[in-house]
């Protein structure tokens, strides 16, 4: 009887050391998904300043282009297409913003997904301690009692072992759980950097093309006063001719 009581001793401080280290794994599961969802969060709203000084960016780039071609009549067409061409680069933007939303969405269920999984082995673990601690006070009264309760203790201590295998099992899935996690957040990280490549581009193509429409406006400026000094030479031209011609006419008239 005194060794099944130190048997027992053993098994729960094995079980006390076991519930410790499952508590220090969720504790450390717990906060890599809190250093993770601080991460995302702290990317997201990067994103979504980077966003927002594109828009006004390109809203800027917009109004000029506008102005430009109401100076600029044979600009008008141009202007057009560089609308049409925003207008698509915007939803092509929303399609990629709305992808990564849904990642999002992905990666909370899966962190949704550990935290009941911690929850459960917390249960478990209360349910473990308390039953051990039930066994071991029944092992103190035994020494008194018949020798088929020893029997019943064994199936006890054998029931507690299966749970144990269930514990383990709830365990692994914790780290399934986490790997799911690491993969999500991995291709959360992927589409944010695709993302953040396609503004920039989207952003230069946008500046290259400002500026494009840009020189076409100053050409065309350039055009239209190359073309009021010809204009302006040619009557200057033709005022000096009249008045040579008249000049002429006049000393003419003096020698008649």
């Amino acid at each position: 009887m005194q060794r099944e009581v130190k048997t027992a001793k053993a098994v729960r401080t094995q079980r006390e050391e076991r519930r410790l280290e499952r508590e220090e794994e969720l504790e450390a599961v717990e906060s890599r998904i809190q250093r993770q969802r601080d991460e995302h969060r702290s990317q997201r709203l990067s994103l979504e300043e980077f966003t927002r000084q594109e828009l006004r960016q390109r809203a800027e780039q917009e109004a000029w282009a506008a102005s430009a071609g109401r100076r600029c009549g044979p600009e008008a067409a141009a202007q057009a297409a560089l609308q049409q061409n925003v207008t698509a680069i915007q939803a092509k933007l929303c399609t990629e913003q709305a992808a990564l939303r849904s990642t999002q969405t992905e990666l909370q269920k899966t962190e949704a997904a550990v935290v009941a999984l911690q929850s459960s082995s917390a249960e478990e673990c209360a349910t473990l301690r308390s039953r051990l601690e039930h066994v071991i006070m029944a092992a103190k009264a035994a020494e008194a009692r018949p020798p088929r309760l020893r029997v019943g203790m064994n199936m006890v201590a054998h029931t507690m072992a299966k749970e144990e295998d269930v514990a383990r099992l709830h365990a692994r899935y914790c780290e399934e759980a986490r790997a799911e996690t690491l993969r999500l957040r991995q291709r959360a990280h992927d589409l944010e950097e695709e993302t953040e490549v396609k503004l920039q581009a989207t952003a230069q193509q946008a500046r290259d093309e400002a500026q494009e429409a840009h020189l076409r406006r100053i050409l065309g400026e350039a055009q239209q006063t190359e073309l009021g000094l010809e204009m302006r030479g040619f009557e200057q031209r033709q005022a000096l001719q009249r008045r040579s011609e008249r000049v002429a006419y006049l000393r003419g008239g003096k020698k008649s």
